[in-house]
């Protein structure tokens, strides 16, 4: 309803709520109650929505659209076996319609009812003014019961009718690793290409099935063809760059990210993936100003916040670091690596109590990061206080008992205590674990008069 302006829209609304309020029963035309029901689903107002619905049934019983209307809302909330007997009422009205097909179609799919399924998306290609959606479609509900040889098959009538579905392409690309089809998919889009050499589609296309096939350079050449016939051609030059930065080719891959970002200037992962790419290549203050520019478009954008914060606690910016990780760890706090960092910023600063924090969050989400463990007891080292350090390792080997590199760690401290028994403990489960890491220990006592002593301890040990 293209002529159906805001204005007429929210007096529609102003008239319908006024009606609920007052409970009194006004008509409106079936049109405007479509709207009306589109608006409350596209704002996830769900129970406005149904109550709409209920209301246009009553004044418009035989309207198909309404149903679906209907359908689509008890879809959204999840209520899929309801939603179906609503769509088999609009089928008894109109059964060769083709969104009644194409709806029992899409919840015969969710219910895992898959033949019935594939029945009416067949039987709704007849009346499809888009076929490439509807075998589209098709495929998808093959490759979810694993009929993935047919599910190809389809993703390829999908691309013949519509080179542009990007959704059919990458399917087809997560296919190819199910199943040995590569030559057949390859051979289509050759032949697209040698009828029209200048189809920017299918060279795109084809570079994404290199790409998933894992022949990068074949990728950006295809890429590269694509971008040369379209040159406002943004998820071919998007493609190329992650192709590019396959092949660590860091200086072509920010060439490619920076034409994305030129023709989508509100897309904060490409400024995002602009700063990685200049991290690559050694240039932090390029990295930070884009992680700067992609968080400027998007505030929930966790690993910018992360990048950011990473580049500059590298800088030993480690006072704004914090800032950038904190917000990291804030909007993610499952991520290990999100904490160590800020650990790590915060020891620099000096700031223990806030490290040792840091460092537990850590810790409590992968224990068995051995990494975490060494990180926090070193930080109690540089600060002399070996007990507490023993008493880190001591922890981290409650979750991994067997890991030489904590042994090995704990057999160091405990002598930095003078607690030769625990000391000895402690190696006598190393060297069984990995004697070839004994090493660790003697990277701990660089004094040639310890390294001596070392060697005595191991001997009487073994």
């Amino acid at each position: 309803m293209a002529d159906f302006h805001n204005k007429e829209l929210n007096n529609a609304l102003k008239r319908f709520e006024s009606m609920l309020k007052n409970k009194n029963e006004l008509f409106f035309d079936l049109h405007v109650f479509e709207e009306i029901i589109e608006h409350y689903i596209s704002n996830g107002k769900s129970e406005q929505a149904l109550r709409a619905c209920h209301i246009a049934i009553k004044q418009y019983p035989f309207s198909t659209g309404i149903l679906i209307h209907k359908a689509r809302t008890l879809t959204l909330v999840g209520e899929f076996k309801q939603a179906y007997e609503v769509v088999e009422q609009a089928e008894a009205i109109q059964p060769n319609e083709f969104d009644v097909l194409f709806c029992k179609a899409s919840l015969a799919s969710a219910l895992n009812k898959y033949e019935e399924a594939l029945h009416y998306y067949n039987r709704s290609l007849a009346f499809a003014e888009d076929k490439s959606e509807v075998y589209y479609c098709i495929a998808f509900t093959y490759q979810s019961y694993n009929k993935v040889e047919e599910a190809i098959d389809y993703y390829l009538k999908a691309l013949e009718d519509d080179l542009a579905h990007e959704d059919a392409i990458h399917e087809l690309s997560y296919c190819l690793d199910l199943f040995p089809a590569k030559e057949k998919v390859i051979n289509f889009l050759k032949e697209i290409i040698d009828q029209d050499p200048y189809n920017e589609f299918a060279w795109h296309n084809l570079g994404v099935i290199y790409n998933s096939l894992d022949q990068k350079t074949d990728a950006v050449q295809a890429f590269e063809y694509a971008t040369l016939i379209d040159d406002q051609y943004a998820a071919a030059f998007y493609n190329m760059g992650h192709a590019y930065t396959d092949l660590a080719d860091h200086p072509n891959a920010f060439r490619a990210y920076h034409a994305t970002a030129e023709l989508e200037t509100d897309n904060a992962e490409v400024l995002y993936l602009l700063g990685n790419t200049a991290a690559a290549m050694e240039d932090p203050k390029i990295a930070l100003k884009y992680y700067q520019k992609a968080l400027k478009l998007d505030q929930e954008l966790e690993e910018a916040w992360f990048a950011a914060g990473e580049t500059l606690r590298l800088m030993e910016k480690n006072l704004e670091a914090t800032h950038y990780l904190g917000k990291a760890c804030e909007l993610n706090r499952f991520k290990d690596e999100h904490w160590s960092s800020l650990a790590q910023a915060e020891e620099a600063l000096g700031h223990l109590s806030s490290a040792t924090n840091a460092y537990q969050q850590a810790v409590n989400i992968n224990p068995q990061n051995t990494s975490l463990w060494l990180m926090w007891a070193k930080m109690f080292q540089n600060e002399g206080d070996l007990q507490q350090a023993l008493e880190v390792i001591s922890d981290g080997l409650d979750d991994n008992p067997d890991d030489a590199d904590l042994l090995y760690k704990a057999t160091a401290y405990a002598l930095m205590n003078g607690n030769m028994e625990s000391a000895y403990d402690f190696l006598t489960l190393a060297l069984v674990v990995d004697p070839e890491k004994q090493t660790i220990l003697f990277e701990s006592f660089p004094e040639e008069r310890m390294q001596k002593m070392l060697k005595s301890i191991i001997q009487q040990v073994q």
